[in-house]
């Protein structure tokens, strides 16, 4: 028999057998699989569509500059000494803009990053952002503004980026206020869910899809456990919460938390190096992150930070106590001049002898 028709015959029986397969399938699986592909298309083109009226809706607050091939989102505000806040997990610039922003301006020179992925700051897929680079990337930033040696304030997962930035670049840093961070690789329930997100194909398909309609109607009750046991502040009606659920953003916060483990178990060992002022900030009804095992935990690992526990405060201080986290700013400036004058204060000869009255 001549080769071809070998050939024919064999993709012949082939697709009979795959015909046959088909035809004996039942109706109602294969009903099905086109249902969910047509309702997955479907939710695709409806993200698509939130995400471009979400940006439309919610033009950048501030300015843009590309330090090392990245584009970052600023937004400074007043004068004086500068203080750069960092914010948390998943959120962006307004998380300050909506607490206590305004109010450190008028006393500081007030500067507010979207860390990479976040509001309106690029996240490119060359580069690992792990705590240690996004602090390199914001120290550079600040250096590109003519800032020198900051108070560094970061909250939540901010925390971890500001205690990186003091670990691994100590002379760019006067002082670090740390709010409701988390620090050490403690077991959480949400994050084997949220960074299974992260996980390649899987995660694509769910942020490009049902990810977004599920977090927006999750949203509620995400918010009242974040303020718990405090009000949830009628400013948060301003919070935009689908920048928040774009699938970009939604990347940059499952990878955030697939790495959360990891990083605090890489982090933590060198805490007591860090030789700079700290004041260690919590709730202590945080529903987040245990304040006892956070942030008690991280000021017995720097004898020197001062402490504040704040009474019936959830995980959002800086909107539900933002004097005490202004106050905290003045503290840290002040024991960063204190550290100074006592680093350059001169030193008397031995034996030296004061005179007599």
């Amino acid at each position: 028999m001549p080769q071809n028709q070998t050939h024919q015959r064999h993709w012949g029986s082939t697709a009979e057998r795959v015909g046959r397969n088909l035809s004996s399938a039942p109706k109602g699986l294969i009903g099905l699989a086109l249902g969910a592909g047509a309702a997955l298309t479907g939710l695709a083109f409806w993200a698509s569509h939130q995400t471009k009226e979400a940006e439309q809706a919610n033009p950048p607050m501030g300015s843009f500059m590309e330090v090392g091939g990245v584009r970052l989102h600023v937004l400074a505000r007043g004068s004086g000494r500068p203080v750069v806040f960092i914010h948390g997990m998943g959120s962006m610039v307004q998380d300050w803009t909506l607490s206590l922003l305004d109010q450190a301006s008028r006393q500081w020179r007030a500067i507010a990053f979207d860390r990479p992925g976040h509001g309106w700051s690029d996240r490119p897929n060359w580069s690992r952002w792990v705590p240690e680079k996004q602090a390199e990337l914001l120290m550079r930033a600040t250096k590109r503004m003519g800032v020198e040696r900051p108070v560094v304030v970061g909250h939540s997962f901010g925390a971890l980026v500001a205690l990186a930035w003091a670990l691994e670049m100590p002379e760019d840093v006067a002082a670090l206020v740390l709010v409701s961070g988390y620090y050490y690789p403690t077991g959480r329930l949400d994050v084997p869910l949220l960074a299974s997100q992260s996980i390649a194909g899987f995660g694509a398909v769910a942020r490009n899809t049902v990810s977004p309609m599920l977090g927006k109607a999750a949203w509620p009750k995400v918010q009242e456990k974040l303020f718990e046991p405090n009000a949830v502040p009628p400013a948060m009606a301003l919070y935009p919460v689908d920048m928040m659920l774009r699938p970009s953003q939604m990347r940059a916060q499952s990878e955030d938390l697939a790495q959360l483990k990891a990083a605090t178990a890489r982090l933590s060992p060198r805490y007591g190096e860090i030789r700079v002022p700290v004041v260690v900030m919590a709730g202590d009804s945080d529903r987040i992150v245990d304040p006892v095992a956070h942030s008690i935990h991280l000021h017995r690992d720097i004898p020197h930070s001062a402490l504040k526990v704040l009474a019936e405060t959830g995980h959002m201080p800086h909107h539900a106590n933002p004097t005490e986290v202004l106050s905290a700013i003045d503290l840290a400036w002040h024991e960063s001049d204190v550290q100074a004058r006592a680093l350059f204060a001169p030193v008397k000869p031995a034996g030296e002898m004061r005179p007599s009255a």
